[in-house]
């Protein structure tokens, strides 16, 4: 409110308004107690009821405190009414993405400009995802960090049937130090609301440094220290969103369904729902306009017609081997710049490691392609691996599944 104040009567300070109103209200409304006529009718009443409670509201939002606490609304910025989303875009551009983000925001222009906390529970997606890149960024640099909570899914007894990861921040308004800690527990892997309430209470604390954030990766928050000194994936190897056709019914067929794969017809590659050597390949895509007419054909992906490993974007990570066809939007290409390294990788997807270094950087659902070239890559010590296990190099394309192409 203070943002729009002037000095008129309208927009004059609230504790003046709300003064006048309150004088109008009691000279006013006792005359009905005795069955007078009073000079405000009760559509008129009721409205300058509802002025004096904006007025006290606006009074509160103006108002600067100790403390601000609060479960933040969840509202993605597609889902947002014209207004509210055009209100976020000028004012909190950063955290424009989630009216979560917009209330931390907020909040944080609520409390004092030393002394002052914000609590708030809120989803953990932005903690990672690359569209809040520059707002984590500017939390980490003038925002000390006190506590971070993971909480994941299961955290509210009163939503069934929703995954809704969540944890439980707390920011103090002061500027961290060089020193700075973040005190951090991780509650996500009980599963019940009480579970998690008990993990609360007991687990031990672990102290991280908010410094060390802004080097990891995209400078997401992690409750882990991340470790590239060996280097990442990225540095080898690359990764590319594949084709969004936007509507499979229009554009896929199973291979079998077709007479024969005239030139109208590619072969796509798809998700693997368990790790194969060579699987995922029962569907072939109408290319006859070459894309067009799809959301997001992929046109220049500089990974097609190389080999490399495909891996399920989504939870699990399976992977099969790729041999340069087109895939699909729920598959992740890793695809080395030198061939050579392909058995590498192959052993390196279908590590623990691999998953773990995953879940360190991005716990949602369906991983992007950018995140897999962000984890670290010991190059040399799975090209070890690998010799081991493939001493002869990778096998051929071969399976004696009939789904198969």
């Amino acid at each position: 409110p203070a943002r729009s104040l002037k000095n008129d009567l309208a927009t004059s300070s609230f504790d003046t308004l709300r003064d006048l109103l309150g004088r109008a209200l009691a000279t006013e409304r006792p005359a009905t107690l005795w069955g007078q006529a009073s000079e405000l009718q009760d559509d008129s009443w009721d409205l300058a009821l509802t002025a004096k409670g904006l007025l006290d509201t606006a009074r509160l939002l103006d108002g600067r405190y100790h403390l601000v606490m609060t479960n933040v609304p969840y509202l993605g910025s597609s889902r947002q009414h014209a207004d509210l989303k055009r209100h976020c875009e000028a004012n909190y551009g950063d955290a424009k993405h989630d009216l979560a983000n917009v209330f931390v925001e907020r909040c944080l222009e609520l409390v004092l400009s030393k002394a002052g906390l914000v609590q708030v529970v809120m989803p953990q997606n932005w903690l990672f995802l690359a569209r809040y890149e520059a707002q984590r960024t500017e939390l980490l640099k003038t925002r000390q960090w006190l506590l971070l909570a993971k909480l994941g899914a299961g955290a509210f007894e009163t939503i069934g049937g929703e995954v809704v990861n969540v944890i439980l921040l707390t920011l103090a308004k002061s500027s961290p130090s060089a020193a700075s800690k973040i005190s951090t527990i991780d509650a996500s892997s009980t599963r019940t609301s009480l579970a998690k309430a008990q993990s609360l209470k007991d687990g031990g604390l672990v102290e991280i440094s908010q410094a060390a954030q802004l080097k990891n990766p995209g400078c997401r928050v992690l409750l882990s220290e991340f470790d590239a000194s060996t280097g990442n994936l990225g540095m080898v190897a690359e990764s590319l969103r594949g084709v969004v056709n936007g509507d499979n019914e229009k554009w896929l067929k199973n291979w079998w369904e077709l007479g024969e794969l005239t030139s109208r017809w590619r072969y796509i590659q798809q998700a693997v729902k368990e790790t194969s050597q060579f699987a995922g390949r029962s569907e072939v895509i109408d290319w006859s306009t070459h894309g067009d007419g799809m959301l997001r054909p992929g046109h220049g992906n500089s990974t097609l017609g190389r080999p490399g490993v495909a891996v399920s974007r989504m939870q699990g990570l399976y992977c099969t081997f790729y041999c340069g066809e087109l895939y699909d939007q729920n598959t992740a290409v890793l695809c080395p710049r030198d061939p050579r390294l392909v058995p590498a990788l192959w052993t390196f997807a279908n590590s623990n490691e691999f998953r773990e270094a995953i879940k360190q950087l991005d716990t949602k659902v369906g991983v992007t392609p950018a995140t897999f070239l962000e984890i670290a890559f010991d190059k040399a010590r799975w090209e070890s691996e690998a010799q081991e296990s493939f001493p002869s190099g990778v096998p051929g394309p071969f399976s004696n599944a009939p789904t198969q192409w």
